[in-house]
């Protein structure tokens, strides 16, 4: 893709050292400048390690070029380069991206907006009110996914609450992606606990329930695994697949039954993630085809090699919910079957 190949080009350039990125500068073609404001950046960062009178030798052979990038025509050239600049201490840096903002269409905005989380929070946080304030109707979705993601970067003490917010609030199903990623990126204990919270606090209707215990399942740490359980009979089912699909993920042998339930749904696209869930979780693959029929073979390989509840007295809930289904949960030690964790290796 077109981001990717910048990228690596950056990458290329920053090995190539600074007189390949100054070179690069007055390149004619937009694409290889912009990878070169991006490769100075990189080298500025990777500078710390350098004596200090090496750092302002390096600072003041990109400074020239990168002075003049600030000006590019080209938005995605100039963005890059203010950017770098404010890695030298250059304090213009927010009220250059305001410029270009202003000036932009919904591309450029979107990148302005992604670029700020590389701004200091404090400084940067006025601007993203501004935009998220700003860029409230449907079509700009661009805009506030990239504003958030560019304000989860910035670990602003605002931010969490603010893509919690999004994540429930937002119309636009990308802005929604975008918080919830965001979130499971910071993938700290404040995060994590502002879903559950929310989750457990809030009641959140269906639609909202099913955002949060997805969002929810992407997260390690404490506390995950038991919410999610407690929301596998959610009456509402698409709530209570998501939260089985999620614990899936985890390694949770519990939730085979749900898949199965899955796996007999509707839902083509659910079916799917089921299927994967089940071979994953199983270790097992049936050369079949079609979701019904593989169904019935996970319900014979899940009625002989379940996982017995004796002596477990936390998975009292966990029998009475295969008693519900009709299975037999008397104990049966013999049978008793440990599930391997996902990085064990199944044949």
């Amino acid at each position: 893709s077109e981001p990717a190949g910048s990228r690596l080009l950056s990458v290329l350039l920053a090995k190539g050292g600074p007189e390949e990125i100054r070179e690069a500068f007055a390149d004619p073609r937009p694409g290889l400048r912009a990878a070169a404001a991006t490769a100075a950046r990189t080298l500025l960062e990777k500078s710390t390690w350098m004596e200090p009178a090496e750092q302002t030798a390096l600072a003041d052979r990109l400074r020239p070029g990168l002075e003049v990038l600030v000006n590019d025509d080209v938005p995605l050239v100039a963005i890059p380069a203010v950017v770098a600049l404010q890695r030298m201490g250059d304090v213009r840096g927010i009220s250059r991206l305001e410029r270009i903002y202003h000036a932009g269409d919904l591309g450029t905005k979107a990148a302005v907006a992604e670029a700020l989380g590389d701004m200091p929070a404090e400084e940067a946080w006025p601007f993203f009110s501004l935009i998220l304030g700003e860029e409230r109707d449907p079509q700009s979705g661009l805009v506030r996914a990239a504003a958030l993601r560019g304000l989860a970067k910035t670990k602003h003490p605002q931010a969490v609450g603010l893509l919690v917010f999004y994540l429930l609030s937002d119309q636009n199903r990308s802005v929604r992606v975008a918080a919830a990623e965001a979130l499971v990126d910071d993938g700290g204990e404040e995060a994590r606990y502002a879903v559950i919270k929310a989750l457990t606090e809030g009641q959140p209707d269906p639609v909202k329930r099913a955002r949060l215990v997805d969002t929810l399942g992407r997260f390690q740490g404490t506390g995950v695994r038991d919410v999610l359980m407690s929301y596998l009979e959610d009456p509402d089912r698409t709530v209570a697949h998501i939260a089985a699909l999620r614990l899936a993920d985890h390694n949770e042998a519990s939730t085979v039954p749900y898949l199965i339930e899955i796996l007999r749904g509707k839902s083509p696209s659910l079916a799917q993630a089921a299927l994967r869930a089940l071979e994953n979780v199983s270790c097992v693959r049936f050369d079949a085809s079609g979701h019904e029929v593989l169904a019935e073979h996970y319900e014979r390989w899940y009625q002989t090699a379940r996982i017995t509840s004796a002596g477990q007295p936390d998975r009292v809930w966990f029998r009475k919910a295969l008693r519900k289904r009709g299975y037999d949960v008397s104990p049966v030690s013999y049978t008793h079957l440990t599930l391997p964790t996902n990085v064990q290796q199944c044949s």
